[in-house]
């Protein structure tokens, strides 16, 4: 037997089609290809739903047998909007538990398990132990019940075994991107003010110059090299940025992220020492997710400044090297 659509069915399956066509294609403008995958295959979902649903019926004996011996069932509009509504249902369900992952193509779907929680009852299987018997047990004539007579054991209770809740110790860490920490202009004050007070240009927010101080990719970010980096635009003459506005910002990242520190060196100078990225592989993901909600940077856009500033240091260094020699060479002539 073949399921088919009525005409009626035909023409709203063909608006449903329309209608699904323009939303995937919407997302897919946005850039959200889970949601507009889903929603080009939808068509086909309710297709299959509407017709599966018209099985459960005759499963269930909606429908007589000349019905089926006439062959003259058919899915109707009613099959179709109570499949569109399903579906519906089942779209709305994983976007409630997987929030913004249902829409992002590069996050890992997490399993039921660290979604849900523990999925163990809330009872053990001891309480019934102590539930009494509702009615007597049945007698036979005799006045004898089934409880009288003795029982051979269960092979089956003994055999099967309880599970154990399962149960996640150690969760993966997850990295943070930055879509998932405050956006540069977020300053380090009460409800991401800034702890500047008036900025010294309009780019050189608390978290901007954290990045860019750190950006030297040096051990210790001197604090007047540092100011000399961060000018304001050249119509607004190009000045540095304030030493004590530099260091009001560092004292407050610092204290609020233990991979930098603020300290004091010999002769007064102040600067910024960074704390070594480590080679555990958790501990690089916790750095990682310190400097993504210090200031943005992630530890790939770190290692890569610490790698030119060390091979900028080494060229100056033979530099200054091939000079003293030529120097030599000159005063030996």
């Amino acid at each position: 037997m073949t399921l088919e659509f009525d005409d009626e069915a035909r023409a709203f399956h063909l608006s449903y089609q329309g209608g699904l066509n323009v939303q995937s294609h919407v997302s897919r403008e946005k850039g959200d290809t889970q949601t507009a995958a889903r929603l080009g295959a939808a068509p086909w979902h309710i297709g299959v739903l509407a017709a599966l649903l018209l099985v459960y019926e005759i499963f269930c004996g909606v429908h007589g047998n000349e019905a089926l011996e006439g062959r003259s069932l058919k899915v109707t509009k009613d099959h179709l909007q109570r499949a569109f509504l399903l579906l519906k249902l089942v779209h709305r369900l994983k976007d409630i538990a997987l929030g913004d992952l249902a829409s992002d193509p590069d996050a890992v779907t997490p399993t039921a398990q660290e979604l849900l929680g523990s999925v163990s009852a809330p009872w053990a299987r001891e309480d019934f132990a102590s539930f009494p018997a509702t009615q007597p047990p049945p007698q036979d004539d005799n006045g004898a019940s089934d409880h009288d007579a003795p029982c051979a054991p269960n092979v089956a209770d003994s055999l099967v075994a309880v599970p154990a809740t399962p149960t996640v110790e150690n969760p993966p860490l997850a990295l943070l991107t930055s879509k998932d920490v405050r956006a540069l202009d977020y300053g380090y004050g009460h409800d991401g003010s800034s702890v500047q007070g008036n900025l010294h240009a309009p780019r050189l927010t608390d978290r901007f110059i954290v990045r860019h101080t750190l950006l030297m990719g040096t051990p210790k970010m001197d604090a007047r090299e540092a100011c000399s980096r961060l000018r304001s635009a050249k119509n607004e003459g190009k000045k540095a940025l304030p030493r004590d506005k530099w260091m009001i910002v560092m004292k407050a990242a610092s204290d609020q992220c233990s991979v930098i520190r603020l300290q004091e060196n010999d002769g007064g100078s102040v600067s910024l020492a960074l704390k070594p990225p480590p080679s555990d592989a958790d501990a690089r993901i916790r750095y990682h997710n310190d400097l993504m909600q210090l200031c943005g940077l992630s530890l790939r856009e770190l290692t890569d400044a610490i790698a030119k500033a060390q091979k900028a240091a080494c060229e100056n260094k033979r530099k200054r090297k091939k000079e003293d020699e030529d120097e030599e060479a000159e005063d030996e002539k």
